[in-house]
């Protein structure tokens, strides 16, 4: 993304330039994609809707398809494209962020979450290193023509498909039992939802009363959904059984 927001003006003043506009009519178009950029909040709402019907790997294949498509729209030369593009750029950064702790919560447990983060970010730092160069050859090798950078990111961004492809298999392989039951596919989706700033209760006592419950009809194993979540993310006693034990 960070590619993104350092090329933005320049590809735009190149579309411009192809398109006749005057330094003006540009300058206002610059200060519109400035302004639409920042407003990524306005996709939480999809967000949480994703994750709560696609579950954390069908939101990592969604945030994947966005980020393909703001590149795939960067290459028309159109600035009416390039104004929605920007409203489609904002909600991709606003997914990413919220899917890459969500997954790192629901994977990890929240107790390593800031240390699994600070890694995350640190590898991040080091690829976006490489940005600099490759937008240097695309002002001097290219001639300030930015189509060969937006088919590379285009390009290093598919094996993601196929690599989120595999986890969600997987977790489909490990979870077959457990979401035979509607009631723990509910609380998963809760504690997913919850973990992306979501507004579903979440609380340890609800989750463990929700087990309690499916487990009272004989067709969910609560247990197992306990022993299936990391030791960093199993949830405290109550109060209660706090005292009793």
């Amino acid at each position: 993304s960070n590619i993104y927001l350092g090329v933005v003006d320049l590809v735009n003043a190149h579309i411009g330039e192809l398109a006749g506009m005057t330094s003006a009519s540009l300058s206002t178009m610059t200060t519109v994609v400035g302004l639409i950029i920042p407003q990524g909040w306005i996709a939480v709402p999809l967000i949480e809707l994703s994750i709560h019907r696609l579950g954390v790997c069908g939101t990592l294949q969604v945030t994947s398809a966005i980020g393909v498509l703001y590149n795939v729209l960067q290459l028309v030369p159109s600035m009416a494209v390039q104004v929605i593009n920007a409203v489609l750029f904002a909600s991709f950064r606003a997914f990413l962020f919220s899917i890459i702790t969500a997954y790192n919560a629901e994977t990890f447990g929240p107790k390593t979450l800031g240390r699994i983060m600070g890694v995350c970010f640190l590898a991040a730092a080091i690829v976006n290193l490489s940005q600099t160069y490759l937008v240097q050859m695309s002002l001097t090798t290219f001639n300030g023509n930015f189509t060969p950078l937006n088919i590379f990111t285009i390009l290093v961004s598919l094996p993601m498909f196929v690599i989120v492809g595999v986890l969600q298999l997987k977790e489909r392989k490990n979870r077959a039992p457990q979401q035979q039951d509607p009631a723990i596919a509910d609380i998963r989706r809760r504690i997913s939802r919850a973990y992306s700033h979501g507004a579903a209760p979440c609380t340890p006592a609800q989750i463990k009363e929700a087990l309690r419950a499916a487990e009272a009809t004989g067709t969910a194993p609560g247990a197992a959904l306990l022993a299936s979540q990391p030791r960093e993310q199993q949830l405290p006693a109550t109060s209660q059984e706090a005292n009793m034990s």
